[in-house]
């Protein structure tokens, strides 16, 4: 009832540490803090109870890797990563820097959330604190549409889904990656069914991970139609496409944070 869709993150969070399969979850969760309630923040779960205080998407950037060190020093050996793609990015990035301070071995899963962007927080509050006051959020949604919050005691708010994504942060419209490609596990909705979650299985440790979830009744699995998987593949290439062309439009010529083929870009850039 607190998760967003079918719950799958919070339902996999919960079953590995129940199973003893995980130390603890890298998370985000919204800021205690009263006076600022729309903040969301790093959140280091290894409970139920405070994996289920990360329940829901947020959407507005999160630094959740700035606890990743300290965490994997000192408080897990077996941890799940959750995060956005860019985020799963830097992390493949950084495990692949030889240094002796950073024990990657001790992340067990990384597990990406689908985004095609966020909104700069100044730019959430902005518009949630007028209409809300300082009333702690429960849910954001993006129902067809629009952006909609709701807050603990059920009052709804809703920005028109245009009007929010021209909010979004700049460096969201360069962002290459709408799934988590290089995650172990990828979750999101693909205005499916509203009720469950697209689940992308990308490792054999992940596997093995989902398949044992759902043996031990943490998980319902469904296969996913073919109709739907190519509309996903449509919308992941979308996302690509958009990247190359505004950095072929782009008079700064910024150079991309990815080293993309010239074989890739005429792929979908349809030359």
């Amino acid at each position: 009832q607190r998760a967003q869709y079918g719950g799958t993150v919070t339902a996999l969070a919960l079953f590995g540490l129940e199973a003893g399969a995980l130390d603890a979850a890298l998370m985000t969760a919204w800021s205690q803090d009263p006076e600022d309630p729309y903040l969301p923040r790093p959140w280091l779960a290894r409970t139920p109870e405070e994996v289920l205080a990360a329940t829901g998407s947020k959407y507005t950037a999160c630094p959740t890797l700035r606890i990743l060190d300290e965490t994997l020093r000192r408080d897990a050996a077996r941890l799940l990563v959750v995060a956005r793609p860019c985020q799963v990015l830097a992390l493949r990035k950084r495990m692949r820097i030889q240094d002796p301070t950073f024990v990657g071995e001790h992340i067990a899963l990384t597990l990406s959330l689908f985004c095609m962007w966020s909104m700069p927080y100044r730019e959430f509050r902005q518009w949630a604190e007028p209409l809300l006051g300082q009333e702690p959020i429960r849910r954001i949604d993006i129902p067809p549409g629009q952006m909609v919050a709701e807050t603990a005691s059920g009052t709804l708010v809703a920005m028109p889904h245009d009007e929010a994504r021209a909010r979004a942060r700049e460096t969201c419209g360069l962002c290459y990656d709408f799934t988590g490609e290089l995650a172990d596990l990828s979750v999101g909705s693909t205005e499916w069914k509203n009720d469950w979650n697209t689940l992308i299985v990308r490792s054999e440790a992940a596997r093995t991970f989902v398949e044992t979830a759902a043996a031990r009744g943490a998980l319902e699995l469904e296969p996913f139609p073919p109709e739907r998987t190519e509309l996903l593949r449509r919308a992941a290439a979308q996302k690509k496409k958009r990247v190359l062309e505004a950095l072929e439009s782009d008079k700064r010529r910024r150079e991309p944070y990815l080293r993309i083929s010239q074989e890739e870009r005429d792929h979908f850039l349809g030359s």
